[in-house]
């Protein structure tokens, strides 16, 4: 296949964009491309396109759909698979990834399958498309050309009248998935306009959500099947909405404003209310670039912008082609945007090593130590311990990124070196306690991700229970939840064993326990108040038993009845309250965490690859422990940042431990 001889650009300042001629579906696709001075306002208007390089499914070909058919208790919680069918026929090259053509000036080149669905279907009939496109707009083979179409690229899109967002093509199910945006978008207006319940009453709206009428039959999991789509999960796609002017959402032949689209979501997290969509990745892509859009009004390098090492954490869980454009595809988003310098020429483990050590060297703090994480899927970067790999998710955010208040080393200023090659950091600090017990029945994620629910037609399965199902959602929602509060009960019945052996509880350990549990703070990040032992007692009981703390609470109502006084009124309400603050406590900082006991009997949380025997360490200088793990040597690798109630707040200083210094590496 020919290559497309490319004019040389006037950089930083022109660009070139894609002139798409008109035709039908079927028609070959044919195109210009001319030079842009893009941020000329005399030049004529041109959009912009968002879209997967590779395949937009979420993980690769056939698409698997999870099926729950277990109508007895002893069947799996997690289903089987079948296929869609049907969808091979409908877009072969699609499905298959086969490359397309388009001839470009006189000359065909091959483009990637995603590409050539998404130019088919934004064509126009009878008029041109001026539409600016990474893949063929900027020239893949020149290094430099890249490098500087980074640092412009923001304005790009900035200064583009519109933004398509390709999708994929349709699986048959966009209908349902958008079918129950609409609903959300009517229920949200009946609660709020219609009902006009206050947004600062968040349970209310959360009580009024979950039992409307409309969402008991909503089809959730073609909703979440729409936001599993992998175009949530690329990293580019973040700064081309968050400097979008306006956009439109394209799946196969449908379109959707995003504007309607992205504040629907926005709002189902706002309210927490998005439970059975935790782990679709396009709910938390698209409150980030919602929220990064609001920060438009603050130029490049002002504080109101993230800083990088907050931004590379929000946007662990998204995905690359290359490793370092984990890096380069968020720059223009964040206060330090030359702290980085661009070049292609450079592999990831240096360009991630070299951030590491300026973090280290320059900003003066260890929080880039908290973004590190031994996690449990395979690497695929050679990284010391000490370097975050950016590629890999720890399902869980460091503490320093959600901000909880600590103080672990008190006033002890940060002590470190680097070895001669460079391999090994060198850490001062104290060794506070080791990792006794771990809690591994919590399931981590906390709900597996789902594929989308098909229709019966759709299904091919000799089991006539799962054709039942799937014609009643509320039932597939039961299912699910049911699911949920299983495993809720299991390792919260297991955390009470490892904290109270024999079942003996004692007043003491009770309260480390219940204060560990929510990291000694509130949602708000305020120290939890005494009487907050009483709502952990309810909640505790809650999960344990397999029901809500709304239900616990109506007991302990009842319980009062023929005896309704002011006292017993004012006292229900301050039981609920404090139910609410550790909820929101240990659903803020303990998400997707392991609890663990130590040898010396303080209880923590922690990532999800914890051992019995790993240590937990306080290094000078740092906000959080550090939990570590010994390779032998005299060395340790980094296992993750930690919560261990009793040192969080300098206490292990006025301890008689003794001063060490870490060889990490």
């Amino acid at each position: 296949m020919a290559t497309y001889p490319y004019k040389p650009l006037k950089l930083p300042h022109e660009t070139r964009v894609l002139n798409l001629l008109p035709g039908s579906y079927d028609d070959p696709l044919s195109c210009r491309i001319e030079h842009l001075q893009y941020s000329s306002k005399t030049q004529s208007p041109y959009e912009a396109l968002s879209y997967c390089w590779r395949s937009s499914h979420a993980e690769g070909r056939p698409v698997p759909v999870t099926v729950f058919d277990f109508p007895g208790d002893n069947q799996s919680d997690r289903g089987h698979t079948v296929e869609i069918p049907g969808l091979y026929e409908r877009h072969p090259d699609w499905y298959t990834g086969t490359p397309g053509k388009v001839k470009c000036d006189g000359t065909i080149i091959e483009i990637g399958s995603e590409l050539h669905a998404a130019l088919k279907r934004l064509r126009k009939p009878d008029s041109h498309l001026s539409i600016w496109i990474d893949a063929l707009c900027i020239d893949q083979n020149n290094v430099a050309e890249k490098n500087e179409h980074v640092k412009i690229m923001g304005k790009i899109y900035a200064n583009a009248s519109a933004v398509r967002i390709w999708l994929g093509e349709e699986y048959g199910l966009e209908r349902q998935a958008f079918h129950a945006l609409s609903v959300i978008d009517k229920v949200f207006e009946d609660l709020l306009v219609q009902q006009g319940i206050p947004p600062s009453q968040l349970g209310a709206i959360q009580h009024a959500f979950i039992n409307h009428e409309a969402i008991q039959d909503l089809d959730w999991e073609a909703l979440g099947g729409l936001l599993s789509r992998a175009w949530f999960e690329r990293v580019w796609v973040i700064q081309e909405i968050s400097n979008a002017i306006t956009a439109t959402i394209h799946v196969g032949e449908y379109s959707e404003s995003w504007e309607w689209f992205s504040v629907i979501v926005e709002a189902m997290r706002q309210f927490r209310v998005d439970v059975r969509l935790l782990q679709c990745p396009g709910v938390k892509s698209v409150c980030l670039m919602r929220q990064l859009s609001r920060q438009g009004d603050f130029p490049a390098g002002a504080l109101g912008r993230y800083t990088l090492l907050k931004l590379l954490e929000e946007t662990r869980e998204v995905n690359s082609t290359l490793p370092v454009d984990k890096i380069y595809g968020i720059l223009t988003l964040v206060q330090d945007p030359e702290s980085v310098e661009v070049d292609y020429g450079l592999d990831a483990p240096e360009v991630f090593k070299k951030i590491a050590v300026k973090c280290l060297t320059e900003d003066k703090n260890l929080d880039i130590l908290y973004q590190c994480v031994h996690s449990t899927s395979p690497p695929t970067l050679e990284l010391p311990s000490w370097v975050p790999d950016w590629t890999r998710n720890g399902y869980t955010e460091p503490f320093s990124t959600r901000g909880l208040e600590a103080n672990a080393s008190g006033a002890r200023d940060m002590q470190f070196k680097f070895s001669n090659d460079g391999k090994i950091l060198h850490l001062k600090g104290l060794l506070v306690d080791k990792v006794h017990t771990v809690e591994k029945l919590r399931a981590i994620p906390s709900t597996p991700a789902k594929h989308p629910k098909i229709t019966e037609n759709q299904i091919e399965t000799a089991n006539p229970d799962v054709k039942a199902d799937f014609r009643d959602p509320k039932l597939q929602h039961e299912k699910v939840l049911g699911a949920f509060k299983r495993n809720a009960q299991e390792w919260s019945q297991n955390m009470m064993e490892i904290c109270f052996p024999g079942k003996c509880e004692d007043v003491k350990t009770l309260d480390d326990l219940w204060r560990a549990f929510m990291c000694n703070r509130t949602r708000d990040n305020q120290k939890p108040q005494d009487n907050y032992a009483d709502g952990f007692k309810v909640f505790i009981k809650a999960l344990t038993n397999g029901v809500t703390p709304n239900s616990i609470l109506r007991d302990e109502a009842a319980g009062t009845e023929g005896n309704n006084t002011d006292g017993v009124t004012t006292n229900t309400k301050a039981l609920r309250d404090a139910v609410e603050k550790i909820s929101g406590g240990f659903g803020r900082w303990a998400y997707n965490r392991r609890f663990f006991k130590s040898e010396s009997g303080r209880f923590g949380w922690t990532v999800d690859s914890v051992q019995d025997g790993d240590e937990v360490a306080i290094p000078f200088g740092g906000r959080y422990p550090l939990l570590i793990r010994s390779v032998g040597d005299g060395r340790h690798v980094i296992v993750g940042d930690c919560f261990l109630h009793g040192v969080m707040e300098g206490e292990a200083l006025d301890e008689n431990y003794r001063e060490q210094e870490f060889q990490i590496c």
